[in-house]
């Protein structure tokens, strides 16, 4: 993609952020308005509509954390993709490199340590966050303990650590952003 990937930024991001302000409110509504003439499980089983409801704000929470990182990823390859000539750019082998080595390829030809942009740190919780959600229903890898036993973890949603998250990859996005805006893109890596 030619032209100012800072806008392109912005544009990804402002759907999500109004999504996380209206779509768990409307469910968390709509199960308090159920939530007294409703069972959470029906006579066969199934989920009752405050139990559907509730289910679907965590859904939606979910669903912004996976966006979040997809928007990294996209705006990743697009940098990785200014720095090959540009029919390289379109190819599977471009599209298919690891988050690895994107950012190494960005930090050699940018000269910008990733990491110690501002907001890095929320960008790699959101990957852990999003890849647990998708692989292990929210269950986080193991950690070590302080008795040497693992200490097991799950992502954890709510609209206001996905605020704040949300403003951290965008404060990420946009130094990185910056730190690449003047280079000459297409010479060689």
């Amino acid at each position: 993609m030619s032209g100012r990937i800072d806008i392109w930024i912005a544009w990804g991001l402002q759907p999500i952020r109004c999504f996380l302000e209206e779509v768990p409110f409307h469910f968390e509504q709509r199960a308090a308005a159920v939530a007294k003439t409703e069972p959470d499980l029906l006579p066969d089983g199934q989920l009752g509509q405050r139990e559907v409801y509730t289910a679907a704000r965590n859904l939606s929470l979910a669903a912004v954390l996976e966006r979040l990182n997809a928007l990294v990823d996209e705006v990743l390859l697009m940098l990785a993709g200014r720095l090959l000539p540009p029919e390289w750019a379109l190819t599977n082998h471009a599209m298919s490199r690891t988050l690895k080595q994107l950012l190494d390829a960005i930090a050699r030809k940018y000269d910008v340590d990733v990491a110690s942009l501002p907001g890095w740190s929320q960008v790699e919780a959101i990957r852990e966050g999003a890849n647990s959600l998708k692989h292990r229903g929210g269950i986080l890898l193991p950690e070590p303990g302080a008795l040497g036993l693992p200490v097991h973890r799950s992502v954890t949603l709510d609209v206001e650590s996905l605020r704040q998250t949300i403003y951290d990859v965008s404060s990420w996005l946009s130094a990185l952003w910056k730190a690449t805006e003047g280079v000459n893109h297409h010479d060689a890596v």
